[in-house]
């Protein structure tokens, strides 16, 4: 092994470089390619969650509209009743 090492050219090392720079480019590609797929994953996690928590959001306005409309009715029925008891009283 040690002698093929000493009997390399010049030219045969830049070969051997030239294809550790290939790797090194096949690497860093994948590298980036795997990166944006994970990027891409979590941000469509972070937009299913956003939308999930609008979702609830609006059920929890809706519920509290609702609530405030029903104290309403409850006040204008006890407001009738009050005035009903005041006209025949």
């Amino acid at each position: 092994m040690a002698d093929l090492i000493h009997q390399m050219t010049a030219q045969d090392w830049g070969k051997v470089g030239l294809i550790g720079q290939g790797f090194g480019l096949l690497n860093s590609t994948m590298g980036s390619y795997f990166s944006a797929a994970s990027q891409k994953s979590n941000l469509k996690f972070q937009a299913q969650m956003a939308e999930l928590n609008a979702k609830q959001a609006e059920k929890t306005a809706q519920s509290a509209l609702n609530q405030g409309n029903q104290q309403a009715v409850a006040i204008t029925l006890q407001a009738g009743h009050l005035k009903s008891r005041q006209i025949v009283g």
